[in-house]
């Protein structure tokens, strides 16, 4: 005779999700939401660069709150390495001791049912090694979304935890120069890759996001609207990147931070400005950024959600 009180318990597998922070703080990256929202991982590994600005106190913080869960590691960042936001986020990748890994930036939320997130990874064909994820990127405010073909709607998110997967510059886009390796401009330094040979590890998009990609390929825009309305609705998964909500504050912290960062990476002058042509950042006044935000809005194509 069957206990009444037998109740049926699903079991996952263990996931841990990654990501990286430096300088954090002074560049207005929602550091606690964004971590704390991937708090139903059953661990959170952070590599800092060798923060100097708040971020490490305030990551400090959330160790209190999160406990063993958290688990930071400061790798001090090579400022001569071209790839060094690749390099962080291998690092990060490595230290995960679980069978899946779900990378997402320090200016990314997790959104969607955590156990549908729990049951996407369960249900990952033994024949994947990589899923790719819909992102939903807001330009300007929240209730825009960008729909230019600088935004991708789909990334690498979730991860087997092979020792061959790592992040880099990809085998037909590295350009070597005096010991160093660069991006010769189609990667961020971040791509997927084969720790041997550096080629782009195979990865597929979950339905959701092969289908938004179909609708923003073809200018579709109340499909591409009405397929966003209806995922958030269901609660499946997706990554919300704020990282051009404030723009003034993106791009301040490029002048500051990211415009030495990409320049290095791509082998550029280092007084490339791709806000500014022409200026120095030290020649940039909060006028002329006020006006380039201005810019931005009226000439980015965006779509209201």
């Amino acid at each position: 005779m069957l206990n009444k009180d037998w109740k049926f318990k699903e079991v996952y597998p263990e996931i841990s999700c990654y990501t990286t922070t430096w300088n954090c703080a002074a560049g207005g990256y929602p550091v606690e939401d964004s971590i704390l929202s991937f708090s139903w991982c059953d661990k959170i590994v952070v590599v800092d660069g060798g923060s100097t600005d708040g971020t490490k106190e305030r990551l400090d913080k959330l160790k209190e709150q999160l406990g063993d869960k958290l688990e930071v590691y400061e790798i001090p960042i090579d400022e001569t390495n071209p790839g060094k936001d690749g390099y962080q986020k291998a690092m990060a990748l490595a230290m995960c001791a679980t069978p899946f890994a779900i990378q997402f930036d320090i200016d990314e939320i997790c959104k969607g049912d955590s156990l549908k997130w729990r049951r996407m990874v369960k249900e990952m064909s033994p024949s994947i090694d990589i899923l790719v994820l819909p992102v939903m990127e807001p330009y300007g405010e929240l209730g825009k979304l960008r729909i230019n073909d600088e935004h991708n709607v789909q990334k690498w998110r979730i991860y087997r935890t092979k020792p061959e997967i790592t992040h880099g510059i990809p085998d037909g886009d590295r350009l070597e120069r005096d010991g160093k390796i660069y991006s010769k401009g189609g990667s961020d330094g971040c791509f997927p890759i084969h720790i041997v040979h550096n080629q782009m590890y195979p990865s597929k998009p979950v339905e959701s996001a092969r289908n938004l990609a179909a609708l923003k390929r073809t200018k579709e825009w109340d499909g591409y609207k009405n397929a966003w309305v209806t995922l958030v609705e269901s609660g499946e998964p997706y990554v919300l990147h704020l990282g051009h909500v404030n723009l003034k504050q993106k791009i301040q912290h490029y002048l500051t931070s990211w415009m030495k960062w990409w320049n290095l990476l791509y082998s550029r002058p280092m007084n490339n400005n791709i806000y500014f042509e022409g200026f120095e950042a030290s020649e940039i006044s909060e006028e002329m950024i006020d006006e380039k935000v201005e810019q931005l809005r009226k000439e980015t194509p965006t779509i209201e959600l």
